[in-house]
């Protein structure tokens, strides 16, 4: 398991994710959690994408994460006081809703299929290869995605 978290310098949104390792080399593995992380990634690296990928590379391209989170998480962040929230369908709104963080409830509401958490997972560091790979093969606790506020 490979926990990703992704952050912007707009608000201090913190989208969280759980992927496989193997994200990059099996795009055609529909076992392994797909993310906008794994997006961003495969894309600034020139990897191949996943079906879901190449249709959110039809919609946003290779638009700067830093651009394209701004606009995400300012979406989100209504969902802290409302649990549906009205909009307009756009490009991003589009790609929350393929990758299932939001639902369309109507022609212009939605509502978010991920949790406010304040669950924090703590970095690890290993001093070498061995020790990173034990904990990798030990570790079988999977996450939901879900948001969280960092400090800004």
């Amino acid at each position: 398991m490979l926990y990703q978290s992704l952050t912007n310098q707009t608000n201090q949104v913190i989208l969280n994710f759980v992927t496989s390792f193997s994200y990059k080399e099996y795009p055609q593995n529909t076992e392994i959690p797909q993310s906008l992380a794994n997006y961003f990634d495969k894309v600034a690296k020139n990897l191949p994408l996943t079906p879901l990928e190449t249709e959110v590379y039809q919609m946003i391209g290779d638009v700067d994460p830093e651009y394209a989170l701004k606009y995400m998480t300012t979406f989100l962040l209504k969902f802290m006081r409302k649990e549906v929230v009205k909009s307009k369908p756009d490009i991003f709104v589009n790609v929350l809703e393929k990758y299932k963080y939001i639902e369309k409830i109507s022609e212009k509401e939605y509502k978010c299929l991920l949790k406010f958490s304040e669950q924090v997972i703590p970095e690890q560091k290993y001093a070498d290869a061995k020790s990173f790979i034990i904990a990798q093969i030990q570790q079988t606790t999977a996450i939901e995605p879900f948001i969280s506020l960092g400090d800004k």
